[in-house]
């Protein structure tokens, strides 16, 4: 499947920074909107080691409310963890009200 890409393709600089702060406030709204709604919303990342999720996470949080999200890094499982299914880590994690 990824022989498939198209490597040629370029996204201009400017294109790319006005695309990314539309986006962003975007995400601003949503994130304002979805608080005074009361509607909690996890975002969970899976990808290759260097694939470019801690690019896009910074991306995504660089305008938010800090108060309004969290990151948990997840490293590789522990003995502990991998005596579960793999999503039990996540879940551990979950705020107490879901």
């Amino acid at each position: 499947m990824l022989e498939q890409i198209d490597l040629s393709l370029r996204l201009d600089r400017n294109k790319y920074e006005a695309e990314l702060a539309q986006i962003q406030l975007e995400l601003v709204r949503q994130e304002q909107a979805l608080r005074n709604s009361g509607i909690p919303v996890m975002i969970m990342y899976e990808g290759w080691d260097a694939s470019g999720k801690g690019g896009s996470i910074m991306r995504i949080t660089e305008k938010l409310d800090p108060r309004g999200y969290r990151v948990w890094p997840v490293a590789a499982p522990d003995e502990n963890e991998k005596s579960h299914h793999y999503l039990w880590r996540f879940w551990t994690r979950l705020p107490c009200r879901g």
